[in-house]
């Protein structure tokens, strides 16, 4: 794999998740049109089912669904806090487990970085 090619998969990929297809609930433009062969059309319409909601069931935009577990799914989460004009950024990918005595590992955590 070349560095421009890992530079464009990168964002829109994980290894972390353990699922042998992208989540269409989260996923980014980019893996939900390689997910439906190079859709754009199908990735615009999950795109805005996921910010208007959809049917009768009336999801609600940008809320992932609650009839669907978490334990066992993966988030990356970002934090960018700014401090005396200066930005600190870091990331973590943590799994929730649904496991109340332990709810979630930590899969990867990035060094401080500061902006």
């Amino acid at each position: 794999m070349t560095p421009s090619i890992y530079v464009k998969l990168a964002p829109v990929v994980t290894v972390y998740s353990r699922q042998p297809t992208v989540d269409p609930q989260v996923a980014p433009k980019a893996a939900l049109v390689a997910a439906l062969g190079g859709s754009t059309d199908g990735a615009d319409a999950l795109l805005v089912a996921r910010t208007q909601g959809i049917g009768n069931n009336r999801i609600r935009a940008g809320i992932l669904d609650p009839a669907l577990g978490l334990g066992g799914r993966t988030f990356t989460i970002d934090v960018d806090i700014v401090l005396k004009k200066r930005h600190y950024k870091n990331q973590a990918v943590i799994r929730l487990t649904g496991d109340p005595k332990r709810p979630y590992w930590i899969l990867a955590w990035a060094a401080p970085l500061r902006a």
